[in-house]
């Protein structure tokens, strides 16, 4: 990863997302150090489901988030982890996410 306080994943898709009416969608979840949490940007008008999984396929966290939200992660222990944003009970993407504090 570029910078070693945060990582970003983002997710550009095209074609049949199964979304009516989106031809692009645009999401990316980050971790920052500094904020202390996950910071979710996507380019929906409504919110989406974020999950924070960890590697033995557990479901630790579970909110629903807006665009730019912060969510506090300061329970989970430095590791890595699954983040998945749902929309409608779709996946719109899946990122490891790194947790370094």
């Amino acid at each position: 990863f570029p910078d070693p306080e945060s990582c970003e994943q983002s997710c550009l898709c095209g074609g049949t997302s199964g979304i009516e009416d989106v031809e692009l969608l645009n999401a990316s979840i980050r971790f920052s150090s500094q904020d202390g949490g996950i910071r979710v940007s996507h380019s929906f008008n409504e919110k989406v489901r974020l999950q924070i999984i960890d590697m033995s396929g557990r479901i630790i966290h579970t909110s629903l988030v807006n665009d730019g939200d912060l969510v506090d992660v300061s329970d989970l222990t430095n590791g890595s982890y699954l983040g998945t944003l749902t929309i409608d009970g779709k996946v719109i993407m899946t990122e490891q996410l790194m947790i370094s504090k």
